[in-house]
């Protein structure tokens, strides 16, 4: 059986579908050729994989990823020439090339259809209304030329069945991993010292691990923060991995923000390197993970996987990712909010949400990823 697989955004600090793809394709190579197909990788320039294995064959495109003309250009070219001859071609970025494809069969990882949420006024958000329709269209093409169509939860599978019309018959659900070798129970006191003393981490913080665009909902922390008059003694710094510089914050909110801020509640260090991130989950007392719409989640597990007790949103794809493991709110909400910030401030809950958290999260790996999502590949005949 002969494999492409389209993973352009492969590459160094690509959101979430960067990292499901640097953490599932070696397992995934590996499955595909341990059981005698032949694969061939369609990466970006500066993709970081030099994995070798009987049968792989790895393409580069002749750009970097990034959000260029150029580069899309390229991985439509690339994607369209490299399909013929493949009895099977896997996208695991949510798009298929508008050009003609012309493999067997197709399988696309469809991680969320957000942007085609945003584009149907389902929801708002700030950024390039050319890229917006850029993406619309190319998720709109996978959806229609995919034999298979491969979702990281439940939750997406009901959006593209309800939004879309795609029958059940051709949605799997491939729940995404967590990396158990790298996010765990810090055992060394000394590495969280020195990642406190790195980012200037109060004693006791929360933490927010996202951008600030509208739909991650900082909003609803600043505005719980300010109703409580900023001073309550159940509320910690928030420590964010991002920037107040963000295009989708709406005035109001980066008023608050700054106001926080001032008074030391609200501390942006900007992106944290994978290397700290293990030790600063543990470091924090919560995780704050309050979004209107996420295809999967990997914070919440990650902070899990690492004993950091998680207050989630009750919304989308949440509820699977976090279960019974963590405190969950509805995102307009900004009581509930409170509520679960003063419950987790309780030692008792906190110790309780983390073993139930480090319960959750060995259920999940990457390893299983994908095996379930070679599976699917290869339950195909190769003629």
């Amino acid at each position: 059986m002969k494999i492409l697989i389209v993973a352009p955004g492969l590459a160094p600090h690509v959101g979430g579908v960067g990292v499901y793809e640097r953490e599932t394709l070696p397992h995934l190579v590996q499955d595909l050729t341990g059981a005698g197909a032949g694969v061939t990788l369609l990466l970006s320039r500066d993709a970081p994989f030099a994995l070798t294995a009987p049968g792989l064959r790895i393409l580069r495109l002749p750009v970097r990823r990034d959000r260029s003309a150029l580069r899309v250009l390229f991985e439509q070219l690339y994607a369209c020439l490299r399909s013929w001859g493949a009895d099977v071609l896997v996208s695991l970025e949510s798009r298929l090339p508008l050009l003609p494809v012309w493999s067997r069969r197709n399988v696309v990882v469809l991680h969320d259809i957000y942007p085609l949420q945003v584009a149907a006024g389902i929801y708002t958000e700030e950024g390039s209304r050319v890229g917006l329709l850029y993406t619309c269209s190319v998720t709109r093409r996978a959806v229609s030329l995919a034999d298979k169509i491969v979702t990281d939860s439940n939750s997406v599978a009901r959006e593209v069945q309800e939004f879309l019309g795609v029958p059940s018959s051709r949605l799997i659900t491939v729940p995404c991993g967590v990396n158990q070798s790298k996010f765990k129970r810090v055992g060394d006191p000394s590495r969280v010292r020195r990642v406190r003393d790195r980012w200037g981490l109060p004693a006791r913080f929360c933490l927010f691990v996202s951008s600030l665009s509208r739909n991650k909902n900082i909003a609803l922390v600043a505005r719980a923060y300010a109703l409580a008059g900023w001073e309550a003694r159940f509320l910690h710094p928030v420590v964010l991995t991002s920037s107040f510089g963000s295009i989708g914050l709406e005035s109001p909110v980066r008023a608050l923000l700054e106001q926080g801020r001032q008074r030391g509640m609200f501390l942006p260090v900007g992106r944290v390197p994978d290397d700290d991130l293990p030790a600063m989950y543990a470091a924090a007392s919560v995780l704050i993970y309050p979004s209107h719409h996420e295809g999967f989640g990997l914070p919440p597990l990650e902070a899990m996987a690492c004993g950091t007790p998680v207050i989630a949103s009750n919304r989308a794809s949440l509820p699977e990712v976090v279960g019974d493991a963590g405190l969950l709110v509805d995102p307009t909400d900004t009581a509930a909010l409170l509520r679960a910030l003063e419950q987790v401030n309780d030692e008792r809950v906190a110790q309780e949400l983390t073993q139930r958290g480090l319960e959750r999260a060995r259920r999940f790996s990457w390893e299983r990823t994908a095996e379930q999502l070679a599976d699917q590949i290869l339950s195909w005949p190769s003629a």
